[in-house]
């Protein structure tokens, strides 16, 4: 890849990332990154070929930006959408669906934000003496 393709990179991804942002926060997209998005998703899919070891895709760069763009649309009607979460950590900047039974989850995966909140919290309880 090179520095225009990266660059090219790096725009999509954060613009996917500020409509996603947009649709939890419940706040306007902007244009700019909506085009960016929709431009990216109107570009050819990889092609699926089948052969004897398994399923195949060929496709450039494009392509592969193409499904990630069109993913971040269907975000946008999915049923899923309500669900959508910021992980508690302040540290991570990762959304999340809840599909938890009490809609009542609080980090993007147990394994590491949610594991390291645990443990702090064991820990500060293991330092506080009992009344």
């Amino acid at each position: 890849m090179d520095d225009a393709g990266l660059s090219h990179v790096k725009a999509l991804r954060g613009a996917m990332f500020r409509l996603v942002q947009a649709l939890i926060n419940g706040t306007e997209a902007i244009t700019a990154d909506r085009e960016l998005v929709n431009a990216a998703a109107a570009e050819p899919l990889p092609a699926l070929r089948l052969e004897a070891d398994g399923v195949h895709r060929d496709g450039d760069l494009g392509a592969v930006l193409a499904v990630l763009a069109r993913d971040c649309l269907e975000l946008h009607a999915s049923d899923d959408r309500p669900a959508l979460r910021w992980c508690a950590d302040e540290h991570c900047t990762r959304a999340f669906v809840d599909r938890s039974r009490g809609a009542r989850r609080r980090w993007c995966g147990m394994r590491g934000c949610g594991d390291r909140a645990k443990a702090a919290a064991y820990r500060q309880r293991r330092r506080t003496p009992a009344p």
